[in-house]
């Protein structure tokens, strides 16, 4: 059986080995472009990114698939929401993504690590990338903090189960 959790990131930075094949389709309407990561033939992740949208993670519901991951992100959400249902509006200008990823079983039963993991990773990140230790924090358990300001906000919600 697999799970499928939505995780909120405002902001992701990832490093990809050499992609066999990256498909850009023709966008469905002004706001939206969909981009198809592939590898030897087999879609490991899709981009659906929007101009505007309501929310990340609203919209993302509609793009939820068992075989790959998908992201959808916008360049400014007008009714965003995060723990506890919190809302903001939210700019253009910042980063706005939720990603869809299918989990199994096992990786369920860790998933309460996964906050504070990929805030660290992304902490590391911001180190790599020359931003001093001494400049970047971790609060507990979902902000990523650099020069004392909140960056980065994590939050994770399983929206559906789908026995395969």
């Amino acid at each position: 059986m697999k799970r499928f959790f939505l995780t909120f990131l405002t902001l992701c930075l990832i490093s990809t080995p050499s992609w066999s094949s990256l498909e850009e389709v023709e966008p469905l309407e002004e706001n939206y472009k969909e981009t198809t990561v592939t590898l030897s033939d087999k879609s490991l992740v899709t981009r659906f990114h929007y101009n505007d949208v309501e929310s990340t993670q609203k919209t993302a519901k509609s793009h939820l698939n068992p075989e790959c991951w998908g992201v959808v992100t916008a360049d400014s959400q007008s009714k965003g929401y995060g723990l506890w249902g919190r809302s903001w509006k939210s700019p253009i200008g910042n980063s706005f993504s939720t990603f869809c990823i299918p989990l199994d079983r096992e990786c369920v039963r860790h998933i309460s690590w996964i906050p504070p993991l990929a805030g660290l990773a992304v902490a590391d990140t911001f180190a790599a990338l020359g931003v001093s230790e001494d400049e970047i924090g971790v609060r507990w358990i979902n902000n990523v903090l650099v020069s004392g300001k909140k960056l980065l906000v994590l939050s994770l919600k399983r929206i559906l189960r789908i026995a395969l």
